[in-house]
Order: structure tokens, then sequence, then C-alpha cells
């Protein structure tokens, strides 16, 4: 899990404390999986789920919907050091369920 830690504006002494336990990776991994929901359209109303995992030198990202009927899954493997790796799922994502005719 993430937690969030929110400090004062100009409290630099806090803001050094948050770097010593701030983990780059998980970091990287939630802004990544917001991106691809955010591409997607989703939000808080939306039966959206998304992971991403490090595994060695990848990103391994996952997401998948369901309208009740039909569920639609897509995986793909990204360089560790792909910035647009959040992005790049969530663009396949909605080109697939666009294809699979659960949104126009």
């Amino acid at each position: 899990g993430i937690i969030v830690v929110i400090g004062r504006k100009g409290d630099n002494k806090t803001k050094q404390l948050f770097k010593l336990i701030n983990d780059e990776d998980t970091l990287n991994i939630a802004l990544a999986e917001r991106m691809a929901v955010r591409i997607a359209g989703g939000g808080c109303h939306s039966p959206i789920g998304i992971y991403f995992e490090k595994t060695h030198n990848e990103l391994h990202g996952i997401m998948s919907t369901s309208n009740g009927k039909k569920k639609i899954t897509v995986e793909e493997y990204y360089s560790i050091e792909d910035e647009k790796a959040g992005e790049k799922l969530g663009r396949r994502f909605l080109e697939e369920v666009k294809n699979e005719g659960l949104i126009p």
C-alpha cells in the first residue's frame, strides 16, 4: 500500500524527512497507475482495475474492466526507465475498450 504524507509549504526540515522515507520505485509505480487511469477516463465511479509492479528491469502493467457481460484485460511490459509506461498502458487499454464496444 501507499501512505501519503502532506507537509506545510516552506517546511524544508519536514520535506527532507519525507525524502528519507520516500521509496522512488513505489512513487513511480503510483504515478504510472494514476496516469493510466486518467488516460482511460477512469475515476471513482469507473470499474477499472490497474496494477503495476517492478520485476527485474521491467514494469509489468495490467489493466482490466467489466460491464457485467464482457471483461477486458490489457497486459503489457515496459522498460523500467520508460517514463511513459502509464500513459502507454492507458492508451492501449482505451483502444481495446473502444474496439470491444464498451465505449463509443
